[in-house]
């Protein structure tokens, strides 16, 4: 016989990945296996028992015709699969097929999908499971079945039984296909696939050994032709990446559509869209979901629904460049009603920090009230997020509450007062706590309690600029119309007066540095396209004064580094937000972004935005 390794062999969609689907051939054959060139991954490492089905088949349909035949290891895990998935509540076929062995074969502990496959790949009646009693049974159920050229599947228990028997470690599956009797009375099995990348082995029997194949099925010999490959397996009629097979049996969506639900994103696209956000197997229940494949829980997945979350827009009026993945300036097609912005005119006493996607707070950070104390009433945090890396706490910080709709880790000794999470009963996150970890309380809210507003961006005619050079010092003015740029060069300074300030772009390089001409008195400051902000804070003045009276708006989708001390709120609606770029800083404010990072052992200091009356009003068009 011809031994097989674990290798994918189509092109069928191998969804079992989830978030780490890219990093895997999902949609492609995967080159050979090799120790050393390709070892097998996590996935492939579970899939002996259909190799042992898929090297049976291809014995028998050479018996007959003389050539392997050509059914293909994918075809075996897809058919198993989804028969496994229709005997289970209705399951979805395309969440069971090509899973491997461990997260489909032992999920139940009455199914066996061996007996299943062994059955459909070979056109026989259902073979049966037989436990191996001892060596001289062993022997002769061997003997018997290779002398009648019908190879032996077997199982075999890594590691030794307990007494009564039972395997308590993972097993393998193989194949034999022939015997040998040596001159002192010992005797051989040759084992094919013994190692999942294809490697055969000579067995030599007489002591215990015999114990390591704990398990074999009886089976019936073929007396007709065993199963072909499906041809729908090789075709792409629509040219979509999907094949024929997928879109028939396993998917739902049309073989001549490359766009099942004409909603202007690809079926293959949309497949992979909710893929990688699914969690394959459900937290605490050990049970499969396809939460995201059906977000608004109307029967039709991604792939044949226009409009996934039902809030009125086709998928492919947010997902606009149709690539499965939301990309600056797009909408998510999986959460109703989505919007890219939350209007912060006055963000809530108690948030530090608003994400609208990821947060990230990493290791060391500490919320503090103005006298430097932790003051839990002010340090929640916000992540809008529904992934399962929505938010991530890093190693010994310490702060308030954390508001998510996706999942929340927390690294070695966080400690955090209370995760409030708001998401579907129908499939819950459950936080993780790392080694020492500390919270409060773990909450599951019926509601969302922050309130989903818009942030306008401002505009205007912008046609002047402002350079200010090393040794300069120069006042913002108020005018008739908005700034072009404004631009500090390092040793320059730039002294904000209180009033409302429109620019395109804003630079403040490394060695610049930024005053108030009245801390404390309200100053807005909108920039459009584009923000570097590398300056200093005057050294001398008061930062919690600044805090208090300075907002900064940056309506742009490049990112935000806030590399030093900071004193304001700042609302970066649309792009990512990454605060204390250099270790040890002090954030005062409150801080909104698409995406938020706080950098180790910085202090965020929450100054709500509360300030003085102005004495100036800005030109605003």
């Amino acid at each position: 016989m011809t031994s097989l390794d674990t290798r994918r062999d189509t092109k069928l969609l191998n969804v079992a990945w989830s978030d780490q689907l890219l990093k895997h051939p999902w949609d492609r054959e995967a080159p050979p296996l090799d120790p050393v060139s390709r070892p097998y991954d996590s996935e492939e490492a579970n899939r002996c028992w259909a190799v042992g089905i898929l090297m049976m088949n291809h014995y028998f349909y050479r018996t007959r015709h003389g050539i392997d035949g050509d059914l293909t290891l994918d075809e075996v895990l897809a058919e198993v699969g989804m028969h496994f998935a229709a005997m289970h509540n209705g399951m979805h076929p395309s969440l069971a097929a090509l899973r491997s062995g461990g997260n489909l074969l032992n999920d139940y502990a009455n199914y066996d999908g061996i007996t299943y496959g062994l059955e459909w790949a070979l056109n026989i009646s259902k073979p049966t499971l037989v436990d191996v009693k001892n060596e001289a049974s062993l022997r002769q159920v061997a003997f018997q079945y290779i002398e009648n050229n019908m190879p032996l599947y077997v199982v075999q228990c890594n590691g030794p039984m307990d007494d009564g028997g039972v395997c308590r470690y993972s097993t393998h599956a193989m194949v034999v296909d022939g015997y040998a009797i040596y001159d002192n009375g010992k005797w051989a099995l040759h084992f094919l696939n013994v190692d999942n990348y294809g490697s055969t082995q000579w067995r030599t029997f007489g002591s215990d050994d015999w114990k390591y194949v704990f398990r074999y099925y009886e089976y019936e010999k073929p007396d007709g032709d065993v199963k072909s490959s499906d041809p729908l397996v090789h075709i792409d009629s629509d040219h979509d990446g999907i094949m024929d097979f997928d879109e028939k049996y396993r998917f739902d969506s049309d073989m001549k559509l490359p766009d099942t639900d004409f909603d202007g994103v690809w079926d293959k696209e949309e497949i992979y869209s909710y893929t990688i956000r699914e969690k394959m197997i459900s937290a605490g229940t050990g049970r499969i979901t396809d939460f995201y494949a059906d977000i608004d829980h109307d029967s039709k997945r991604a792939e044949n629904d226009s409009d996934s979350d039902d809030d009125k827009l086709l998928d492919g009026e947010e997902d606009l460049n149709g690539n499965g993945v939301m990309d600056e300036g797009e909408t998510d097609p999986y959460i109703f009603n989505n919007l890219t912005s939350v209007q912060i005119n006055e963000m809530r006493s108690n948030i530090a920090l608003y994400s609208l996607n990821y947060l990230r707070i990493n290791d060391g950070v500490q919320c503090q009230s103005t006298e430097g104390v932790l003051e839990s009433n002010f340090c929640d945090a916000v992540s809008e997020s529904t992934d399962l890396w929505a938010v991530i706490v890093g190693a010994k910080v310490r702060w308030g509450n954390i508001y998510t709709k996706g999942m929340a880790t927390l690294r070695s000794d966080a400690d955090v007062g209370a995760i409030m999470y708001y998401g579907s009963d129908f499939y819950p996150y459950t936080p993780v706590l790392q080694e020492g970890a500390l919270c409060g309380k773990i909450t599951y809210l019926d509601r969302w309690p922050l309130p989903l507003l818009n942030v306008d961006p401002v505009v205007g005619t912008s046609n002047r600029d402002l350079l200010i050079r090393s040794g300069e010092i120069v006042s913002l003015t108020l005018g008739t119309n908005p700034y072009r740029t404004i631009k500090v060069e390092a040793g320059g300074e730039l002294v904000i007066v209180p009033g409302e300030f429109i620019a395109e772009d804003l630079q403040i390089e490394s060695g610049a540095k930024i005053s108030f001409s009245n801390p404390g008195r309200q100053t807005i400051l909108h920039v459009k396209n584009k923000v570097i902000w590398r300056g200093k804070f005057d050294p001398k003045a008061n930062i919690v004064s600044i805090a208090r009276g300075f907002k900064l708006y940056y309506y742009g989708t490049e990112r935000f580094f806030v590399e030093g001390s900071w004193g304001g709120t700042i609302i970066a609606p649309n792009a990512k937000l990454i605060l204390g770029q250099t270790q040890y800083k002090s954030l005062y404010g409150q801080f909104l972004g698409n995406g938020l990072s706080v950098h180790q052992y910085s202090r965020v200091i929450n100054v709500v935005f509360n300030p003085l009356s102005s004495s100036a009003i800005a030109y605003r068009d």
